[in-house]
């Protein structure tokens, strides 16, 4: 195959927000791997994301927290349950009803958290750094219509 078509072909991908969408979450990610701070805290931008969460809904259930971050209770599970090993989050069985279990953060994961919360103030500026305020809030508020929408779609798809 000549190299120039394989280069010609990636222009295509160029026109499509999700490309770009994709491309920023991978160099969000490397980032968070690479910030000083963040890198020897042993958890993922989600997990991150989760001990956040938990710390401002002090309580809060596993299936209302899988909510919180759109995600489904499974894949919830996979990202929570090494910060419960680690003796991060705390899982407190409700005596109503065995089935559910309040979360709460440890000491550590008080700590972490705030360590969390400093380096992804940092992050935030690296990721982002190149938009102007406006701008960073206009970008949120089109994704945030974007995901709206898309989750409309699919509420449609599966009501019918």
């Amino acid at each position: 195959m000549d190299p120039s078509s394989i280069e010609g072909s990636a222009a295509v991908l160029e026109q499509e927000p999700a490309f770009w969408l994709r491309r920023l979450h991978n160099l969000s990610v490397l980032l968070w791997k690479n910030l000083p701070g963040t890198s020897n805290l042993g958890v993922t931008p989600v997990q991150g994301a989760i001990l956040m969460l938990i710390r401002e809904n002090p309580g809060v259930t596993q299936a209302a927290l899988a909510r919180l971050v759109s995600v489904e209770p499974p894949t919830l599970k996979q990202a929570l349950d090494p910060l419960v090993e680690r003796s991060l989050v705390i899982r407190t069985q409700s005596s109503a009803d065995r089935r559910r279990a309040a979360l709460t953060l440890s000491d550590r994961g008080v700590t972490l958290c705030l360590d969390i919360v400093g380096g992804a103030a940092n992050h935030k500026q690296l990721v982002f750094g190149a938009l102007s305020p406006d701008e960073r809030d206009q970008l949120r508020d089109l994704l945030r219509r974007a995901v709206g929408g898309a989750e409309q779609t699919l509420r449609r798809g599966t009501d019918d």
